[in-house]
C-alpha cells in the first residue's frame, strides 16, 4: 500500500488532525465499554495528550511544572517569587514528599500511561479502519505506534524526574477487578520497556514526520527516532545515541531554522520534531508565570544566564550582541536588574505550544556521543552547527575530550533554556572527572573556603516519590534521602 494513499485515508476518516480542538477524550472508563471503533481509539489518544495539557483541579498543565523545574533548580538560571510551596522548595532544593506539585506531575504521567494501556489492550480486536486488509493493518499500526510512543515518553520522563517507578503495560482495571499495586521496576527493566515501545513505534508509524501532519503536535516516526537518541544518551549508550541522532539529521525530514525566534513565534517550522500543543481549550500558565508585569508572574531569569549568552554588558545594553538566541531567550530591563524569558509570551490567550524535541538537540547529542567515542573533530563539527545558527564564533582548538564535553554542556544550557532540558540532563549524566558524581551534583554544587568542590547532595539527583503514592501503594519505596 502506498504511503500517500494511507495518509489520504487517515485524513478522510478524520484521524489526521495535528491540533486537538473541542475534543471529548475517552478517559477513566471501562475499556470494553469505551473503545470499540477506530474513532474511539482516536478519542483515547486525545485523552493521552490531554492529561499532559491540562489539570482541571489546579488550572495548570503538566508542562507548566515540567518546563519550569528543569531550570528553577539552578540558582544561576532562575529565581522564584512564587507562593506555591513546590516552586519555593525546588528553587531552594528543599523538596519533600508532601509537595503537592510532585503529586500532580506523577499523576498526570501515570494517567496518560493508563490511557495508553487501556487502548493498546483492546486495539488488536478493533476493526473498521478499512475494508482493505493492508490498509486496516497500517492504520491500526499507526494508532499502536502513537500510543507506544506516548507511553515511552511518559515513562522516560518519570524515570528522569523520580528514578525507577512501577512499570505497568496493561490496564489497572479489567472489568470490575482492580489489579494489585506494583513495586518499582529495575532501571534495566524500565529502560528496556521504553526502548521496546519506541522501536516498535518507529516500525509502525505511517506518519514519517510533522510535515505529514502540518505540525508537530502529534508523534511521528521521526519523533520516535529522536526520542530514542535522547534515551540512549541518558543511559550513556553513545554508539546508539550517535546512530539515532544521525538517522534524524540525515533523514531530510527536519532542518534548522535560520531564525531562532521563529521557533517560538511560528506554530510549525521544520526544526520542530515534537511539541505539546495548546489552544483556547487547553491552556498553560507559562506566559503569565514567566512574563514581567503580569498578575501571576512567579519566575524571573537570573542575570547570570544573561551574561552567559553575552559577557559584555555594553553589547547587551546596545543590543549589539552576536548570539541571536538572546533576543528571545532573555528579556531585560534597561538597567539589567530584572530579567525574564520571552519564549512564552502569549499572555492573553495562554496557548504557547511547548517544544519537547527539536533538531538542534540531535546535533548536540551526536556531538556528545562523538566526543565520548574519541571523535573530537566530529564532535566540534556538530557543536559548531548549533553555534553557527546562533550567529556566534565556532569553538576551535580543543583537543581534550573533557574540554569538548564542557563546551557542549555550556551550549545546551543556552540553546534549550526554559524548554525542560537542563536539570533532567545533568542529573542523568556522570561527571567526566569523577564518575561517582552526576553532572548535577557538580554544576549545582558549591565550593568550600579553600575553593574545593562541595557536591550537591545526591538526594537531589531525583525528585521525591509523592507521599500520596507511598501511602496508597504498599509496594512502593521512597527515594533515598527523602
Amino acid at each position: 500500500m502506498k504511503k500517500h494513499l494511507i495518509l489520504a485515508l487517515i485524513f478522510s476518516l478524520g484521524l489526521g488532525s495535528c491540533k486537538f480542538l473541542d475534543e471529548n477524550p475517552t478517559l477513566e472508563v471501562k475499556t470494553e465499554d469505551a473503545i470499540k471503533r477506530p474513532s474511539d481509539v482516536q478519542a483515547a489518544i486525545v485523552g493521552v495528550y490531554n492529561y499532559l495539557q491540562s489539570d482541571p483541579r489546579t488550572g495548570f498543565s503538566w508542562a507548566d511544572r515540567y518546563i519550569v523545574y528543569a531550570d528553577l533548580i539552578d540558582p544561576r538560571n532562575m529565581r522564584s517569587r512564587s507562593t506555591f510551596s513546590g516552586d519555593r522548595e525546588v528553587s531552594q532544593r528543599r523538596m519533600t514528599s508532601n509537595t503537592v506539585e510532585f503529586s500532580h506531575l506523577w499523576e498526570a504521567m501515570f494517567k496518560s500511561i493508563e490511557a495508553c494501556n487501556a487502548a493498546l489492550d483492546v486495539l488488536p480486536g478493533i476493526s473498521g479502519y478499512s475494508s482493505v486488509a493492508e490498509e486496516e493493518t497500517a492504520l491500526r499500526g499507526q494508532d499502536e505506534a502513537e500510543l507506544r510512543f506516548m507511553r515511552a515518553f511518559n515513562y522516560f520522563n518519570l524515570w528522569r524526574m523520580f528514578g525507577t517507578v512501577p512499570l505497568r503495560t496493561t490496564p489497572t482495571r479489567t472489568g470490575n477487578e482492580l489489579t494489585r499495586p506494583l513495586p518499582r521496576a529495575s532501571e534495566e527493566e524500565l529502560i528496556a520497556a521504553i526502548i521496546n515501545d519506541l522501536t516498535i513505534a518507529e516500525e509502525k508509524f505511517v506518519y514519517d514526520s510533522p510535515a505529514d501532519l502540518g505540525g508537530a503536535g502529534r508523534a511521528t516516526r521521526l519523533a520516535a527516532t529522536a526520542l530514542l537518541a535522547r534515551v540512549y544518551a541518558n543511559v550513556n549508550d553513545w554508539p546508539k545515541a550517535e546512530a539515532k541522532a544521525t538517522q534524524v539529521i540525515e533523514s531530510g525530514l527536519s532542518s534548522l531554522s535560520s531564525n531562532y525566534s521563529e521557533l517560538y513565534e511560528v506554530e510549525y517550522v521544520p526544526e520542530h520534531i515534537f511539541k505539546l500543543d495548546f489552544n483556547v481549550n487547553d491552556q498553560n500558565a507559562l506566559a503569565n508565570a514567566y512574563t514581567l508585569g503580569t498578575a501571576i508572574n512567579r519566575y524571573l531569569v537570573r542575570p547570570s544566564l544573561l551574561f552567559a549568552f553575552e559577557p559584555d554588558e555594553e553589547k547587551i545594553l546596545n543590543r549589539t550582541y552576536a548570539d541571536q538566541r538572546l533576543t528571545r531567550s532573555v528579556k531585560f530591563t534597561p538597567d539589567l536588574s530584572v530579567c525574564w524569558t520571552g519564549k512564552y509570551f502569549r499572555t492573553a490567550t495562554q496557548d504557547d505550544d511547548v517544544i519537547l524535541i527539536r533538531l538542534s538537540e540531535m546535533y548536540l547529542i551526536r556531538s556528545e556521543a562523538r566526543a565520548y567515542q574519541g571523535n573530537i573533530a566530529g564532535a566540534l563539527e556538530d557543536l559548531n552547527v548549533v553555534r553557527n545558527r546562533a550567529g556566534i564564533e565556532p569553538v576551535v582548538g580543543l583537543t581534550e575530550r573533557n574540554d569538548v564535553l564542557q563546551a557542549i554542556e555550556n551550549e545546551r544550557r543556552l540553546e534549550f533554556c526554559f524548554e525542560g532540558h537542563w536539570y533532567y540532563e545533568l542529573a542523568k549524566r556522570r561527571d567526566w572527572n569523577d564518575p561517582t558524581l552526576t553532572r548535577a551534583q557538580v554544576v549545582l554544587g558549591g565550593v568550600d573556603e579553600n575553593g574545593n568542590l562541595v557536591p550537591m547532595n545526591e538526594t537531589y539527583n531525583r525528585f521525591p516519590i509523592p507521599n500520596s503514592e507511598i501511602t496508597t501503594n504498599p509496594n512502593m519505596t521512597q527515594n533515598p534521602g527523602y
